[in-house]
């Protein structure tokens, strides 16, 4: 079985860079990826080749540095992935989000 087959993981900056090697690399083991970045076209490559070697994941287009555009992509994850709901809840939801930080949602 793979490492993280039942997973799913959210990788921000996913159309590029560090976010693209990472996506690809939890896809491999298993993981189903929601690819999120600005450009819509750079997260399209890089779920193409996720699927294209035999994983599956969709596609967030975002402005993380917009906060009006990060509280639509939060409110997508609630309505769509309800196994986020309790932790963006609680972390999101409650508190104000400094974009100048790395977090990680587990």
């Amino acid at each position: 079985m793979a490492k993280f087959s039942g997973k799913t993981a959210l990788v921000t900056g996913a159309g590029s860079g560090i976010g693209h090697c990472i996506s690809l690399q939890l896809a491999r083991e298993g993981a189903y990826i929601v690819v999120v970045d600005l450009d819509k076209n750079a997260a399209n490559l890089t779920l193409s080749k996720i699927t294209a070697n035999g994983g599956s994941g969709e596609i967030l287009v975002c402005d993380i540095s917009n906060n009006s555009d990060v509280t639509a992509f939060v409110q997508d994850l609630l309505e769509h992935h309800k196994y986020y709901s309790s932790h963006l809840s609680q972390h999101y939801l409650d508190y104000s989000l400094n974009l100048k930080q790395n977090y990680l949602l587990a």
